[in-house]
């Protein structure tokens, strides 16, 4: 994702992989959250406040979350000017590089440690 400067994307996605671990940890305990910020909640309530899952990463998550709405409010502006972002310059910086490349450690280490709790 990086080679192509695809900053935004590799934090979506990343967050999403994240979150979706959280949705299938409550779906296993028979809960059905569809906001964002409720299934967090839920998650540090049945599974970090009963030590199953470290504190560490819920804050990957939060993270995670407050990335990924700056770069889903990016591109909804980028949808709605799309012929002056199409055209336009966009400079990547080093704080994009860094933001996507941490994201996506955490998310496959957030992912890995889901998958270990439901196999339990």
């Amino acid at each position: 994702m990086f080679d192509n400067d695809l900053f935004d994307w590799a934090v979506i996605c990343g967050y999403y992989a994240m979150y979706h671990a959280v949705l299938a940890s409550l779906i296993k305990i028979g809960i059905m959250a569809t906001a964002h910020y409720c299934a967090i909640a839920a998650f540090k309530k049945f599974y970090v406040e009963r030590d199953k899952v470290e504190p560490e990463y819920v804050e990957y998550i939060e993270k995670a979350n407050q990335l990924e709405q700056k770069y889903a409010e990016t591109l909804d502006t980028a949808q709605e000017n799309r012929v002056i972002e199409q055209y336009g310059i966009e400079v990547i910086t080093n704080d994009d590089d860094d933001a996507a490349e941490w994201i996506l450690e955490d998310a496959e280490d957030f992912v890995l440690k889901i998958e270990e709790v439901l196999a339990e």
